[in-house]
């Protein structure tokens, strides 16, 4: 049978934190260009998933505070605020209202 026991200390597989300007663990060896361009996108992928966090965060409290305001709302003030908007803009108004009229007219089309 063979004994597979190494003497001496094992390498750690995980680098440690000043660890990013040698090659594998314990040898001194310059780091690849192909492990420094895989950090370096890694360490970008982990800022712009930051990033989106962030955004989904702003984002979501936006759509809370907006709900919460819509449900304070009655029926009368709805509309009135949805009024509002298409004589602010006019045009979206009545694209909207096209689209909602052939919506209704399909719906209840016999």
């Amino acid at each position: 049978m063979a004994d597979n026991h190494t003497e001496g200390p094992v390498p750690s597989a995980a680098p440690s934190p000043g660890d990013h300007a040698s090659g594998p663990p314990g040898t001194g060896e310059p780091e690849s260009p192909e492990v420094r361009d895989a950090r370096t996108a890694v360490e970008r992928a982990q800022e712009e998933l930051r990033r989106a966090q962030e955004v989904y965060e702003d984002l979501r409290r936006d759509a809370v505070t907006q709900l919460k305001r819509i449900r304070e709302q009655t029926v009368g003030e709805l509309v009135e605020s949805g009024l509002a908007f298409v004589r602010r803009h006019p045009g979206p108004g009545v694209v909207l209202g096209a689209i909602v009229g052939f919506i209704l007219g399909r719906f209840f089309r016999r």
